[in-house]
């Protein structure tokens, strides 16, 4: 009881400001340290899905590469160059029966290369997004460039490409039209 009575309330009350604002200042720091964690999971987050999204392009590459190894003649329907008269634009089913294809193999064709198309396109919006890192995508863009240099790839892509994302139509037709650019003597 002692002690009570020799407490001095004004005291107490001058310094009601400084434990205030003491206060704050420590909520403040648990404040930025939250932040700090949280901005630190959200990156590891990043991270991993980066990592997902890799081995799952991957998984859905090896899965189209296993489809071409079933069937040998989708190999070389990927390599097929200039098959076409100079200037002439033949559509896809054209090129692949002047190549000797059944119809059955011409169908089978069709669906693997939509399927390729399809799995670029998802690379592209995924490196858009964020969630393909530069590195990753440094590999793949010249995988497309090349693949789009291919008469057979292009025939496919005259037909389906009013189905992808317009960012990626504007992509493929500048690698294409980069493609179809004479070079110039070095």
């Amino acid at each position: 009881m002692q002690l009570c009575k020799t407490i001095d309330l004004g005291c107490l009350n001058a310094y009601s400001g400084l434990i205030q604002a003491a206060i704050y200042l420590i909520q403040t720091l648990v404040l930025i340290a939250g932040f700090l964690i949280a901005w630190q999971q959200l990156r590891g987050l990043q991270r991993t899905t980066q990592g997902a999204n890799i081995l799952e392009f991957v998984h859905g590459h090896r899965e189209i590469m296993r489809i071409a190894v079933e069937k040998p003649f989708l190999l070389t329907t990927l390599t097929w160059k200039r098959l076409a008269d100079s200037g002439t634009r033949p559509s896809f089913d054209a090129l692949l029966k002047a190549a000797g294809l059944q119809p059955s193999e011409i169908a089978i064709a069709e669906m693997f290369h939509s399927m390729l198309i399809n799995h670029m396109a998802t690379a592209y919006t995924q490196y858009n997004l964020k969630n393909v890192s530069k590195e990753s995508w440094a590999g793949y863009e010249p995988d497309i460039r090349d693949y789009f240099s291919h008469d057979v790839p292009r025939a496919r892509w005259r037909d389906v490409a009013k189905y992808q994302p317009p960012a990626f139509r504007t992509f493929v037709n500048a690698k294409i039209s980069a493609e179809e650019q004479p070079k110039e003597a070095v």
